[in-house]
């Protein structure tokens, strides 16, 4: 509706962890475009490494909705630290049977910036090409690591009118401008409840509400008071 910068130049932010809804449309693409047969598929197929013990049991699902098992730090900050982040999550072990717990996992989702790369096509480039062009967003901002791949539980950078653009389309089912942007299959993909966490799809946040509040139960009682609805965000 309205986009103000108060003074300063307009430029783009780093979106931080937003970039992982990116990286969940950017698989759902690839299996639009045939080049993933589905979501059940093991992370084996590209990392043949991972076909041994509950490895082998992890699929592409697993990672989208954060139940993969991986081991992961509560914060990035190791992460950040591999100057190839893609072998640092690759040698990690399975601590958790693959499927049964729900932990936001910033060191799996890295795992996908290698599928992508794998299938033919580096994350930035086949993202620009099959949704960012399409909405007129030129040249995105899209960091990697020192090995040269692309970070995927972080470093992708928008305006905020380019950002609202995706939330146009979503908004819109797919639609922008008259055109299928995201195909119908994807956004009910996006929209599937993973099963030990309703709130959650494949690296999609169905509800804002899920385990945790950003406001207290006594703060939002407040705010009805002053007039905002129950289901205001």
């Amino acid at each position: 509706v309205v986009a103000r910068t108060f003074g300063n130049p307009r430029r783009r932010l780093e979106v931080m962890s937003i970039t992982k809804g990116f990286v969940g449309i950017a698989i759902e693409l690839l299996i639009e475009d045939g080049k993933i047969a589905s979501l059940d598929a093991p992370i084996s197929t590209w990392f043949p490494e991972w076909n041994v013990g509950k490895k082998a049991l992890v699929t592409l699902r697993h990672v989208m909705n954060h139940s993969s098992g991986l081991a992961h730090k509560a914060a990035g900050g190791e992460l950040a630290r591999q100057p190839d982040r893609l072998a640092y999550v690759r040698a990690l072990p399975i601590e958790l049977e693959p499927g049964t717990v729900f932990s936001y996992n910033n060191e799996a989702t890295q795992l996908l910036s290698g599928v992508a790369k794998a299938v033919g096509e580096a994350l930035d480039t086949y993202l620009q090409r099959r949704l960012f062009d399409p909405l007129g967003i030129p040249r995105i901002d899209w960091r990697r690591d020192a090995a040269g791949n692309v970070m995927a539980s972080e470093g992708l950078s928008l305006s905020a009118e380019e950002l609202a653009k995706v939330g146009v389309v979503l908004r819109d089912h797919g639609v922008y401008k008259g055109a299928v942007v995201l195909p119908p299959a994807v956004l009910t993909r996006m929209q599937e409840p993973s099963k030990n966490a309703s709130w959650h799809g494949p690296l999609t946040w169905l509800l804002y509400d899920g385990p945790w509040q950003v406001q207290s139960a006594t703060r939002r009682e407040a705010l009805v008071a002053q007039g905002f609805d129950r289901e205001s965000k």
